[in-house]
Order: structure tokens, then C-alpha cells, then sequence
């Protein structure tokens, strides 16, 4: 629950649009998906 009290789940498996948001965010601070980037898989520089 967000300190706005919004909850994260709809029900036991579903996210809430909250919670999207919150997950999104969190993955992207954390760069969880950094390791599938194609530039990485090709060489190429930053």
C-alpha cells in the first residue's frame, strides 16, 4: 500500500494501476531489465 493508501493489488494476482506504476518504477531504479538491452547483446557502446 503507498503511503497515498493505494493499493498495490486488486486481488491475489493482479496488479492495480498503483501498483503498475510502483513496479515499473521499482524496476526501472533498480535496472532489472538493463541485461536484455540489444546494444549490449551487439557490442555497442553507450
Amino acid at each position: 500500500m503507498s503511503g497515498k493508501f493505494e493499493k498495490y493489488y486488486s486481488d491475489y494476482g493482479h496488479y492495480s494501476l498503483a501498483g503498475a506504476r510502483f513496479f515499473a518504477k521499482r524496476m526501472d531504479d533498480i535496472g532489472w531489465l538493463a541485461p536484455l538491452r540489444l546494444d549490449q547483446w551487439r557490442g555497442e557502446k553507450d
